[in-house]
């Protein structure tokens, strides 16, 4: 069955505007999900250099907005063979996920914090990848990890995860003795 926002019949920026406030969002980050839905409505490519000349920001601007909508688990980024699709549907399901979304919202806060910087379009790819596939405790101390040995990057916490993962690891044994670093 078809979720309800994806009914020919919804008009979903009429439903973004009644519920804004419910929403949360700032002004900025609802225009950008204004476009972003306008833009998939109409089948265009969307990418940074686009949502920045529409919406008149640097293309920074615009990638610290799309963290915080990802952060919010609002927007997911997907990389499809076709290139990049930007997805609403967390929008309309934020009902349905509220404490996975505060949650993931906090991970994100956490890795932005622990990177010191706001995570790059890639890096936010693969942290949904590493929600998606892992618990949020294990990606916690794989950030510990990675912070441990100085090692900071999307690549080697994905290294130890995946090690964990075959090793059969548990959060315990994590939590309790000394972790060999992956080579």
């Amino acid at each position: 069955m078809k979720k309800w926002y994806k009914l020919t019949y919804v008009n979903r920026r009429d439903w973004i505007l009644e519920h804004f406030d419910y929403l949360n969002l700032s002004s900025l980050e609802g225009m950008l999900v204004l476009l972003i839905d306008y833009l998939n409505a109409n089948h265009c490519d969307i990418d940074y250099q686009l949502l920045s000349k529409k919406l008149n920001l640097k293309e920074e601007e615009v990638d610290a907005l799309v963290s915080t909508l990802v952060a919010k688990n609002y927007l997911a980024i997907q990389v499809m063979n076709q290139g990049v699709q930007f997805c609403l549907d967390g929008l309309f399901d934020t009902e349905v996920n509220k404490e996975k979304s505060a949650l993931n919202s906090d991970l994100f806060q956490v890795f932005q914090r622990e990177f010191g910087r706001p995570l790059s379009n890639n890096e936010m790819v693969k942290l949904t990848d590493f929600i998606s596939n892992y618990q949020s405790a294990f990606i916690l101390e794989a950030l510990k990890y990675a912070l441990m040995y100085q090692k900071v990057n999307m690549a080697y916490i994905e290294k130890i995860l995946i090690n964990w993962k075959k090793d059969g690891m548990t959060l315990q044994q994590l939590q309790e003795g000394p972790i060999r670093e992956s080579k």
